[in-house]
């Protein structure tokens, strides 16, 4: 089952490479930018203009093509990274391969622990949201909160995180979230 979420170890590691944004943004009740998806299959609002790429990570059948977006917020030392891929379930239970996920969230980081693990569901389509603590090598300590989901009947796998240097402020992490839109 772990070569199954090797995608997810090179997606967590690849969410801060490119060339984010950066400065001080605050989410606020203004109109945030919105991210859509290359393929419609998502939008969600970040705080700034994000980061668009994508990448080609291994996965059990392939390569997986995953399309992201991310912010760096360097003032405010947070991160916000959206993506999203098709991961072939083969008769996986869709709950098992989001319990994978978050098993193998926290990409490059040493002592990576998930401190949380909350089943949850979005849109009717079953979810998971994890915390964690963790360090990056020459970076320091962490928390990330990601919240993954899944369409068992596309396979399509939603990756949200946010991230940042010490304490998260969960109403900022819930905004981000709850602005996700499926089609």
């Amino acid at each position: 089952m772990r070569r199954l979420f090797l995608a997810c170890i090179a997606l967590a590691a690849a969410c801060g490479r490119g060339e984010p944004a950066s400065g001080s943004a605050t989410p606020s009740t203004a109109a945030a930018p919105s991210y859509r998806a290359s393929d419609g299959s998502f939008a969600i609002d970040f705080p700034a203009p994000p980061t668009r790429s994508t990448e080609t990570v291994p996965g059990h059948d392939g390569p997986v093509e995953v399309e992201m977006a991310s912010y760096l917020d360097a003032d405010a030392a947070r991160m916000f990274a959206a993506s999203s891929y098709v991961l072939p379930l083969r008769g996986l239970d869709p709950v098992a391969a989001l319990d994978g996920i978050a098993d193998n969230t926290g990409g490059g980081a040493t002592h990576a622990v998930v401190t949380e693990r909350r089943p949850r569901r979005f849109n009717g389509l079953p979810a998971l949201e994890v915390r964690l603590v963790g360090s990056y090598p020459g970076k320091g300590e962490f928390t990330q909160r990601g919240r993954f989901i899944i369409d068992p009947k596309t396979s399509r796998v939603f990756v949200l995180t946010v991230a940042a240097q010490g304490a998260i402020d969960d109403a900022i992490a819930e905004r981000f979230f709850g602005s996700l839109r499926l089609p």
